[in-house]
């Protein structure tokens, strides 16, 4: 009996203590996640610029091995995914200046090339955000690890 009286001595306050811990956006940049669960290192919606903060960063993120703007050049000549969202619809399958760029004619002997800047126009948000079940490329490449998009809170 005595060992009974202990076990629920103990049991009923860790339940207790338990039940105040923040449950709610459990692992999500809301501020309100689990001691030791990882928390975005951006709030809010992703920008551009945020993609840009590691994208353009060869030094942090030496694997990517080329700026957005070369690793997009880089894509003219090979097969356009069915899966790609491309700016500028062209009549072929593979990439080519045309697919993200189009010309305009400004006069008679001017023409200005259109260059998207926003990198959500061809990477939805759901695509490159969310949890390691959703369609968050991040989770799927074997060079990030986890601390590269997250703090580990609590530890």
């Amino acid at each position: 009996m005595k060992s009974t009286i202990l076990v629920y001595g103990v049991a009923y306050p860790l339940a207790a203590a338990l039940l105040l811990i923040p449950v709610t956006g459990a692992g999500s940049s809301s501020g309100d996640s689990y001691p030791g669960s990882y928390d975005s290192k951006w709030k809010g919606s992703v920008t551009a610029d945020d993609c840009r903060f590691c994208h353009e960063d060869l030094d942090r993120f030496p694997w990517l091995l080329n700026t957005n703007t070369d690793k997009h050049h880089l894509l003219i000549g090979q097969e356009i995914p069915g899966t790609s969202i491309v700016p500028f619809q062209t009549s072929g399958t593979q990439y080519e200046c045309l697919s993200c760029h189009a010309v305009q004619q400004t006069d008679v002997n001017s023409f200005e090339i259109a260059v998207e800047r926003d990198c959500l126009q061809c990477h939805p948000e759901e695509t490159v955000t969310g949890s390691p079940r959703t369609a968050n490329l991040h989770h799927t490449l074997s060079s990030y690890v986890c601390s590269d998009c997250h703090y580990n809170r609590g530890r």
